[in-house]
């Protein structure tokens, strides 16, 4: 048995995960898809979702499932295709959805990431929105404990009477 050498484990992890098929677009463009989705970039992938999430949080925006979606489907476009993007805020990966939809090209993309890797990864980013979800929850309670707890301080204070200098509760 050999000692563990990085180069060695990094030429393995390479050869397991540098599996590509290649999918012709029409109009003489085509895309290289990742046949494995590497952990590693699986994490990148749900970290800027996170990003992302907090994002559209600030600025208020509104989301439903449909744009959390096309968020997703966006973000693994970006991460396991060879599709070249600068897309980084949430408007830039909406309009980088936009632009293959309209061009016709995002339906053939999602159709040849579909799989077993493209199902796993969907349902860890659903783990990702319930935990996001129980933290906005746990904010939200307690919002409401610190305004019921100002509510009480400032009720106290409009219930006090001065006489004489002396208070009186």
């Amino acid at each position: 048995m050999a000692n563990l050498k990085l180069n060695q484990l990094k030429n393995k992890v390479d050869k397991k995960y540098n599996g590509k098929k290649r999918i012709d677009l029409g109009d003489n463009f085509k895309i290289d898809i990742d046949t494995v989705f590497k952990p590693s970039k699986k994490n990148e992938v749900l970290h800027e979702y996170a990003s992302l999430f907090q994002e559209m949080l600030k600025k208020k925006t509104v989301y439903s499932d449909s744009n959390l979606l096309t968020v997703i489907t966006a973000l693994i476009i970006k991460k396991f295709t060879s599709l070249e993007t600068d897309a980084k805020s949430y408007e830039e990966v909406i309009e980088m959805m936009e632009i293959l939809l309209d061009g016709g090209y995002l339906n053939k993309i999602v159709e040849a990431l579909m799989g077993d890797e493209m199902t796993a990864l969907i349902e860890e980013f659903g783990k990702v929105n319930e935990e996001i979800t129980n933290h906005i929850y746990k904010a939200a309670e307690e919002l409401e404990e610190e305004a019921n707890t100002l509510k009480i301080d400032a009720e106290s204070v409009v219930n006090t009477e001065v006489i004489d200098d002396e208070q009186i509760v």
